[in-house]
């Protein structure tokens, strides 16, 4: 699936299976992995390789994830290829209540970043 956005940050979720994260145009963004033990890991999606920055990076099954457009003024460009084939079965967003009883030391990222749906 292609992500495309305006706006600065994605939404948190949790995939049952492993996601590859391709970066392909506009801004460079942020991905974050929150893990089941509560271990927060960050990485850097973008063209610029040598300050760092990553083309792709390997979101494992389980964890709950979402991603920041490091300029929020403008778009950017992801695909998420996933093996076995997507299914919404295996799909969850994140509950700002839920996910801050869980991982209380994350709380105030959670209620910022949790939407309704």
């Amino acid at each position: 699936k292609a992500v495309v956005s305006t706006q600065s940050t994605g939404c948190i979720v949790r995939n049952r299976s492993p996601h590859m994260h391709v970066w392909h145009g506009g801004s460079s963004q942020t991905h974050i992995f929150i893990h089941p033990d509560g271990r927060k890991e960050s990485h850097q999606l973008g063209p610029d390789i040598l300050n760092g920055e990553l083309p792709q990076v390997l979101a494992p099954g389980g964890v709950w994830k979402f991603s920041i457009n490091n300029d929020p003024s403008t778009w950017g460009l992801i695909t998420e290829a996933v093996c076995p084939g997507w299914e919404e079965r295996d799909f969850e967003y994140g509950d700002a209540d839920k996910l801050s009883a869980e991982f209380p030391e994350h709380e105030e990222m959670f209620r910022k970043y949790c939407r309704k749906h």
